[in-house]
């Protein structure tokens, strides 16, 4: 019985690293845009789900076309490059991955406020 919990509990604390794993914390020093949607400046979590990057702040929930990809070296930090006031990629500190905003033509971003 003894036994079984502990193997529970290892169970759980790997299934919460690896869902922690995949969300990333941002903060973003002044408003962006990504295609049509803007972003105010303030901290945000991001997570992939599928080809849509999701942005959260608070309740609100807010999914952008984006697509993973893999750089030649690993990020240090979580970096935010953008080109103007226009957000490009989020580099994942740690890890030699970035999440790739879709061009605007192929975006119809996802919005959705909470109460």
């Amino acid at each position: 019985m003894k036994r079984n919990i502990t193997l529970l509990g290892l169970t759980m604390l790997a299934l919460s690293v690896a869902n922690a794993a995949s969300r990333y914390k941002i903060v973003l020093t002044a408003p962006v845009t990504v295609g049509a949607t803007h972003l105010e400046a303030g901290e945000y979590k991001v997570e992939m789900k599928g080809e849509t990057a999701v942005f959260t702040r608070g309740k609100t929930v807010i999914g952008i076309p984006a697509a993973m990809e893999t750089a030649s070296s690993k990020f240090a930090d979580n970096a935010v490059a953008s080109s103007g006031a226009t957000l490009k990629e989020i580099q994942l500190g740690g890890t030699n991955t970035k999440i790739v905003m879709k061009p605007a033509a192929s975006m119809s971003a996802v919005t959705a406020t909470g109460q």
